[in-house]
């Protein structure tokens, strides 16, 4: 019996790192939103909140006895709604319009965004720009490319600084040569456990991931991703996926001895220090974990322990990894200067039946890192109801 429970749990965790990038909104919505029974309401806007992880419209609506009630309902990240062209005054109080969504499970008058349509028969989607924004004009999910960064430093390091954000949605395929994983590892070159081109929704990972542990799975038994995924409580995950979720813009700030890494994802900031051989003894275990780097030729190899417990993928049971993963990185800037290559691996027998192996391609952008400002307002719908 409890051979087959494990592998249902692991058949159930592959299906799901499986899911293209497309998917991923849906499959992520599913436990907080019915979305198997959409509804229609007709409101008044009363304030519009752009923010992160996900933005949110606020409406009242008046019931046949007059009765009047504030809904508001779940758009997407704020940070690429303003890409798309959205501002803080897209939607105007007093505005008239009809929502169609889906119903939040654990909450009342809280919806999902599926479309919204305005009295002049605008109509649009979740992921669309906001009413009245001209086509042409339309800002793109993915920033322009930013030219005119030198390739190399004054001191012959390779140029990592500045802005960088990530090429396409997908994964990459397998690691390139000569990567070199930990001890036990799949080895130089060795493609991602699990052999499923295009990578894990939203991460730019080749092969998706490995299979939990026994321990895996034990440590990931409480876990209910409705209420424990990191993102509730404005939490990156882990230094892997943080880094290219949503596309938001990493910057990069160089020195002789460190590479500072801001995530635009919950800015996160990671220092990567060369001017150290070891870690310390005395790490207090955190998301980043402690970081040292040395310079292999024109890459940077990074190797990071110290993690505290966590998360590799929120999704389904979650896949958890233990405080004892050890994840190495070689970042390569390519293309004169122009693109760069994060490959990694992360070691953790403990929790991961085999290491989890990957790459993503970034691009300079002309768009600055922009500060996440993690606001939550899920609200009851994210929260674990007191037991009985």
């Amino acid at each position: 019996m409890r051979s087959e429970q494990i592998m249902n749990r692991i058949g159930f965790t592959i299906f799901l790192f499986a899911v293209a990038a497309g998917a991923y909104a849906h499959h992520s919505a599913a436990p907080h939103f019915d979305m198997d029974n959409p509804i229609t309401v007709e409101g008044v806007i009363t304030e519009l909140r752009l923010v992160n992880p996900h933005a949110y419209v606020y409406f009242d609506v008046t019931d046949d006895a007059g009765e009047v009630a504030n809904w508001r309902c779940e758009l997407s990240g704020g940070t690429g709604m303003r890409r798309r062209g959205w501002t803080d005054d897209s939607l105007v109080p007093g505005q008239a319009f009809t929502m169609t969504g889906a119903p939040a499970r654990r909450e009342e008058r809280v919806c999902y965004t599926n479309f919204m349509e305005f009295e002049d028969g605008a109509r649009i989607a979740r992921n669309d720009p906001p009413p009245g924004f001209e086509a042409a004009a339309a800002v793109e999910d993915t920033p322009a490319v930013s030219q005119g960064w030198a390739a190399y430093l004054p001191n012959g390091q390779p140029n990592l600084g500045g802005p960088w954000v990530r090429q396409g949605m997908g994964g990459m395929g397998p690691a390139p040569g000569g990567m070199g994983a930990p001890p036990g590892g799949g080895g130089p070159g060795a493609a991602a456990p699990g052999g499923m081109a295009g990578g894990a929704p939203g991460g730019g990972m080749g092969g998706g991931f490995p299979a939990p542990t026994d321990a895996g799975l034990a440590a990931a038994a409480d876990y209910e991703q409705p209420f424990d995924d990191p993102a509730i409580p404005c939490h990156p995950a882990n230094i892997i996926v943080g880094f290219t979720h949503d596309s938001h813009v990493n910057d990069f700030y160089q020195t002789d001895d460190t590479v500072s890494i801001q995530y635009g994802y919950m800015d996160l900031v990671r220092t990567v220090h060369l001017d150290q051989t070891e870690h310390p003894d005395d790490i207090v275990p955190s998301v980043g974990g402690h970081s040292i780097g040395r310079w292999d030729g024109d890459v940077l190899v990074v190797d990071t322990v110290g993690f505290e417990q966590g998360v590799v993928f929120p999704l389904g049971d979650g896949l958890m990894h233990s405080a004892d993963m050890q994840v190495t990185e070689r970042f390569e800037v390519r293309d004169e200067g122009q693109t760069l290559v994060r490959a990694y691996v992360a070691h953790d027998p403990a929790f991961l039946q085999t290491d989890w192996v990957g790459e993503s391609v970034f691009q300079r952008t002309s768009e600055p890192y922009r500060p996440y400002n993690c606001t939550e307002l899920s609200g009851d719908n994210n929260r674990r109801p007191a037991p009985e």
